[in-house]
Protein backbone atom coordinates (compact mmCIF):
# COMPACT_ATOMS: atom_id res chain seq x y z
CA UNK A 1 0.00 0.00 0.00
CA UNK A 2 1.02 3.01 -0.85
CA UNK A 3 -0.29 5.80 1.69
CA UNK A 4 -0.19 9.25 0.75
CA UNK A 5 3.59 10.52 0.89
CA UNK A 6 4.80 7.34 0.26
CA UNK A 7 5.95 5.61 -3.27
CA UNK A 8 4.21 7.75 -6.16
CA UNK A 9 2.65 10.28 -4.16
CA UNK A 10 6.34 10.70 -2.32
CA UNK A 11 7.73 14.08 -0.96
CA UNK A 12 9.40 15.54 1.48
CA UNK A 13 8.47 14.62 5.22
CA UNK A 14 9.20 17.84 6.41
CA UNK A 15 6.75 19.56 4.43
CA UNK A 16 4.69 16.66 4.96
CA UNK A 17 4.19 17.28 8.73
CA UNK A 18 4.61 21.28 7.93
CA UNK A 19 1.82 21.56 5.83
CA UNK A 20 -0.36 18.77 7.74
CA UNK A 21 -0.45 20.98 10.72
CA UNK A 22 -1.39 24.21 8.52
CA UNK A 23 -4.78 22.19 7.75
CA UNK A 24 -4.99 20.71 11.30
CA UNK A 25 -4.85 17.25 10.14
CA UNK A 26 -1.80 15.49 11.46
CA UNK A 27 0.09 13.47 8.72
CA UNK A 28 0.22 10.58 10.59
CA UNK A 29 -3.25 10.45 11.37
CA UNK A 30 -3.91 10.78 7.15
CA UNK A 31 -1.40 7.65 6.69
CA UNK A 32 -3.79 5.53 9.28
CA UNK A 33 -6.79 6.82 7.67
CA UNK A 34 -5.71 5.60 4.44
CA UNK A 35 -4.68 2.15 5.75
CA UNK A 36 -7.77 1.70 6.91
CA UNK A 37 -9.44 2.76 3.59
CA UNK A 38 -7.24 0.04 2.44
CA UNK A 39 -8.57 -2.48 4.17
CA UNK A 40 -12.50 -1.22 3.90
CA UNK A 41 -11.81 -1.98 0.21
CA UNK A 42 -10.14 -5.35 1.23
CA UNK A 43 -12.52 -6.52 3.70
CA UNK A 44 -14.94 -5.79 0.56
CA UNK A 45 -13.84 -8.16 -1.52
CA UNK A 46 -15.38 -11.69 -1.85
CA UNK A 47 -12.32 -13.45 -2.88
CA UNK A 48 -10.66 -12.07 0.77
CA UNK A 49 -11.46 -14.31 3.99
CA UNK A 50 -13.53 -12.20 6.19
CA UNK A 51 -12.06 -13.59 9.74
CA UNK A 52 -9.23 -10.83 9.67
CA UNK A 53 -5.92 -9.63 7.71
CA UNK A 54 -2.36 -9.73 8.85
CA UNK A 55 -0.37 -6.38 8.62
CA UNK A 56 3.06 -6.18 8.36
CA UNK A 57 5.77 -3.08 8.49
CA UNK A 58 8.79 -1.86 9.17
CA UNK A 59 10.39 1.48 10.16
CA UNK A 60 8.58 4.59 10.30
CA UNK A 61 5.56 2.56 8.33
CA UNK A 62 5.07 0.57 11.42
CA UNK A 63 3.86 3.65 13.40
CA UNK A 64 1.05 3.88 10.61
CA UNK A 65 0.15 0.03 11.00
CA UNK A 66 0.55 -0.17 14.70
CA UNK A 67 -2.22 3.08 15.21
CA UNK A 68 -4.35 1.30 12.70
CA UNK A 69 -4.34 -2.30 14.12
CA UNK A 70 -5.01 -0.31 17.32
CA UNK A 71 -8.10 1.36 15.59
CA UNK A 72 -9.53 -1.48 13.36
CA UNK A 73 -10.25 -4.77 15.06
CA UNK A 74 -10.53 -6.30 11.57
CA UNK A 75 -6.50 -6.52 11.61
CA UNK A 76 -6.14 -9.39 13.46
CA UNK A 77 -2.43 -9.67 13.76
CA UNK A 78 0.52 -7.51 13.55
CA UNK A 79 3.57 -7.70 12.31
CA UNK A 80 6.29 -4.24 12.99
CA UNK A 81 9.81 -4.27 12.60
CA UNK A 82 12.26 -1.56 13.62
CA UNK A 83 9.50 0.40 15.07
CA UNK A 84 10.36 3.21 17.31
CA UNK A 85 9.37 1.99 20.96
CA UNK A 86 9.02 5.23 22.35
CA UNK A 87 8.12 8.58 21.98
CA UNK A 88 10.02 10.03 25.06
CA UNK A 89 13.64 11.11 25.21
CA UNK A 90 16.36 12.54 26.31
CA UNK A 91 18.95 12.44 23.86
CA UNK A 92 16.62 13.87 20.43
CA UNK A 93 14.88 12.14 17.93
CA UNK A 94 16.50 10.66 14.29
CA UNK A 95 13.08 10.69 12.97
CA UNK A 96 10.70 12.90 10.87
CA UNK A 97 8.46 15.25 12.59
CA UNK A 98 5.80 13.45 10.41
CA UNK A 99 5.52 10.66 13.03
CA UNK A 100 5.22 12.91 15.62
CA UNK A 101 1.56 13.74 16.87
CA UNK A 102 1.16 17.11 18.65
CA UNK A 103 1.04 16.76 22.27
CA UNK A 104 0.90 12.73 21.85
CA UNK A 105 2.35 12.17 25.62
CA UNK A 106 -0.65 13.88 27.02
CA UNK A 107 -2.35 10.88 25.57
CA UNK A 108 -0.17 7.90 25.76
CA UNK A 109 3.20 6.68 24.45
CA UNK A 110 3.39 4.36 21.84
CA UNK A 111 3.19 0.93 24.43
CA UNK A 112 -0.24 2.31 25.08
CA UNK A 113 -0.91 2.78 21.86
CA UNK A 114 0.26 -1.15 21.50
CA UNK A 115 -1.84 -2.68 24.50
CA UNK A 116 -5.08 -1.56 22.68
CA UNK A 117 -4.13 -4.26 20.44
CA UNK A 118 -4.70 -7.06 22.99
CA UNK A 119 -5.82 -9.52 23.01
CA UNK A 120 -4.93 -10.28 19.13
CA UNK A 121 -1.41 -10.70 17.91
CA UNK A 122 1.07 -8.50 18.33
CA UNK A 123 4.83 -8.88 17.17
CA UNK A 124 7.43 -6.12 17.57
CA UNK A 125 10.59 -6.96 16.24
CA UNK A 126 14.22 -5.02 16.79
CA UNK A 127 12.17 -1.91 18.45
CA UNK A 128 14.41 1.13 17.96
CA UNK A 129 15.37 3.85 20.32
CA UNK A 130 14.43 7.02 19.21
CA UNK A 131 18.13 7.53 17.79
CA UNK A 132 17.37 4.88 15.80
CA UNK A 133 19.80 2.78 17.68
CA UNK A 134 18.34 -1.33 18.49
CA UNK A 135 17.12 -1.35 21.91
CA UNK A 136 18.67 -4.40 24.21
CA UNK A 137 16.25 -6.93 25.32
CA UNK A 138 16.35 -5.26 28.91
CA UNK A 139 15.41 -2.13 27.60
CA UNK A 140 12.53 -3.45 25.07
CA UNK A 141 11.04 -5.39 27.78
CA UNK A 142 11.30 -1.77 30.31
CA UNK A 143 9.43 0.12 27.64
CA UNK A 144 6.64 -2.55 26.87
CA UNK A 145 6.12 -3.70 29.86
CA UNK A 146 2.71 -1.80 30.13
CA UNK A 147 1.77 -3.67 27.35
CA UNK A 148 2.89 -7.47 28.12
CA UNK A 149 1.03 -6.73 31.69
CA UNK A 150 -2.65 -5.90 29.34
CA UNK A 151 -1.71 -8.82 27.51
CA UNK A 152 -1.11 -11.17 30.42
CA UNK A 153 -4.32 -9.63 31.91
CA UNK A 154 -6.71 -10.36 28.92
CA UNK A 155 -5.17 -13.91 29.29
CA UNK A 156 -3.49 -13.81 26.29
CA UNK A 157 0.45 -13.29 26.91
CA UNK A 158 2.09 -15.35 24.13
CA UNK A 159 -0.27 -13.22 21.96
CA UNK A 160 2.41 -10.39 22.48
CA UNK A 161 6.15 -11.26 21.22
CA UNK A 162 8.48 -9.07 21.47
CA UNK A 163 11.83 -9.79 19.54
CA UNK A 164 15.01 -7.71 20.46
Amino acid sequence: LDYRGAGETSYEEVKAARNSIVIDRHILGMRVYDVLRAIDYIMSRKDVSKEGIEIWAEDTASLIALFAAALDSRIASASLERMLATYESDKGFDYPASIFPPHMLKYADIPEVAALIAPRTLHIKYPLSPTRSRLSKEEAEKIFDFTKRVYRELGKPQAFILET
